[in-house]
């Protein structure tokens, strides 16, 4: 399936270079912006408590499940355009 800006995804195989900043299988996430087939994701930690981090993946390591509500749109593009979009780990446990 093809994927677009604020597609709702989860990570499906296990990166070490992810893996090593918490970002895990089964990590979900929102797309934030897509060049080509590489996607930068703002992904979710677990437990959905608030932490997130960012990262670049090759689309073919994302799965589809569900599309953002429209209404989102607007809260999505001021938190790209705040910058924190660097925080690149989850916090450690």
């Amino acid at each position: 399936m093809k994927l677009y800006k604020y597609d709702n995804v989860e990570l499906n195989t296990e990166i070490q270079e992810l893996a090593d900043k918490g970002m895990h299988k089964g990590c979900c996430g929102i797309i934030l912006d897509i060049k080509e087939n590489i996607c930068f994701v703002r992904f979710r930690n677990r437990k959905n408590m608030g932490d997130y981090a960012c990262a670049y993946v090759d689309s073919k390591y994302l799965e589809f499940y569900r599309k953002e509500d429209r209404e989102y749109y607007a809260v999505w593009e001021r938190f790209i355009a705040s910058g924190r979009t660097k925080k690149d780990a989850f916090k450690p446990q």
